[in-house]
């Protein structure tokens, strides 16, 4: 596997863009501005490296799945009526 850190992407319509993975950053400003790799930037790291290492920790599929390891407590609002209040929640079945 080859390791590129700058290198020139050309789209089917002649577009040329310059994308340098080690600083994240490609001439459509994509990359740098959504911290997402952008079509460029992909297609730049398939060609020399893994795609997750240049995917956000919180787009992850492993941070997803630490996020909703632990059960998550119901949401329960409170509505004001007038001087009455009312209560409304969700319902777990157990």
């Amino acid at each position: 596997m080859h390791s590129l850190i700058e290198g020139r992407i050309r789209e089917t319509n002649g577009t040329t863009y310059l994308v340098h993975l080690e600083n994240r950053t490609c001439g459509c400003r994509t990359f740098q501005d959504q911290d997402s790799p952008c079509s460029h930037a992909i297609a730049a790291i398939y060609a020399t490296h893994q795609a997750i290492d240049f995917m956000p920790i919180y787009l992850r599929r492993a941070t997803y799945i630490e996020m909703y390891e632990q059960n998550l407590p119901p949401v329960v609002h409170v509505v004001k009526l007038g001087i009455m209040h009312a209560v409304v929640g969700v319902l777990t079945s157990n």
